[in-house]
């Protein structure tokens, strides 16, 4: 029973408390998901983004989001 009072306490806590959303995008570098981060970044999101190891540096894309 106190498990189930310490998670509906939890609930509570999140309600009143603003809570940042995030997003994790593969292929952040690439044409979808450099448009995807932007969309989500101007809807206040918290964008963590992966790339793939390359020998050049592939960032012009979200440069002005970096």
């Amino acid at each position: 029973m106190k498990r189930k009072e310490a998670l509906v306490q939890d609930l509570s806590n999140c309600k009143r408390r603003k809570v940042m959303k995030r997003a994790m995008i593969t292929g952040i570098t690439g044409q979808d998901g450099s448009y995807l981060a932007e969309f989500l970044l101007d809807k206040g999101y918290e964008v963590i983004g992966a790339v793939r190891r390359s020998s050049t540096e592939p960032f012009e894309r979200i440069d002005h989001i970096r």
